[in-house]
């Protein structure tokens, strides 16, 4: 009797295990996928290798060693002169000179210019061109000027520094106020200097 009792007992609780819905699972939370963060802009070559250049504790001008302002101006301020100089054989009446630059001043006009020159547009077009580069000269000359006075003034800064870090470590404040205006003055060299590239690079207009 208590054997059929207890099968019994089992048959019912597996026939109310059977009726019993399951408890619904909850779904599992998918992750919305994060847009990859935008690449920072490329920097120009010359720019991205004037940031990552450091001065040498010894020497803070050797990062402009190659950088030859003066002696840029000198050879833009040669071939500027070189221009005006043809442009003012040609308003002359001279055939330009082989290897110049080509002008609208054709081969007649150059042997035999019209003597109402002031209404012949090719002569117009020369003159505009010379005052043009005569301009040029000027600002050539003027850039010329700056960059030897910051030239002569990092050599003087870097001759004094050398001479006082002979007196005092590089902590002494007079080190370290002649170092801060030393680096200051290279930088601003250094800036030129990548202007200068960028300007003789190819394409630059």
């Amino acid at each position: 009797m208590k054997i059929r009792m207890r099968l019994f007992g089992l048959v019912a609780m597996l026939v109310l295990a059977g009726c019993t819905k399951p408890e619904p699972q909850p779904a599992a939370s998918v992750e919305e996928p994060q847009p990859a963060p935008s690449p920072e802009p490329a920097q120009p070559p010359v720019r991205a290798a004037l940031q990552t250049t450091t001065a040498t504790p010894d020497d803070p001008t050797a990062r402009i060693a190659n950088c030859k302002l003066v002696e840029a101006s000198d050879e833009r301020i040669r071939l500027a002169e070189m221009r005006r100089n043809e442009l003012g054989r040609q308003l002359q009446g001279e055939r330009p000179t082989p290897g110049t630059p080509a002008t609208p001043l054709q081969d007649k006009e150059a042997v035999n210019p019209p003597r109402n020159l002031e209404s012949n547009p090719v002569y117009q077009n020369l003159k505009t061109q010379y005052s043009a580069v005569e301009v040029e000269l000027a600002e050539l000359r003027a850039q010329r000027s700056s960059r030897e006075q910051l030239q002569n003034q990092i050599e003087s800064y870097k001759k004094q520094l050398d001479d006082l870090r002979v007196q005092y470590t590089d902590k002494h404040p007079r080190v370290v106020a002649l170092r801060e205006t030393l680096d200051r003055l290279v930088q601003q060299a250094l800036i030129e200097c990548v202007e200068q590239i960028q300007k003789d690079s190819p394409g630059h207009i």
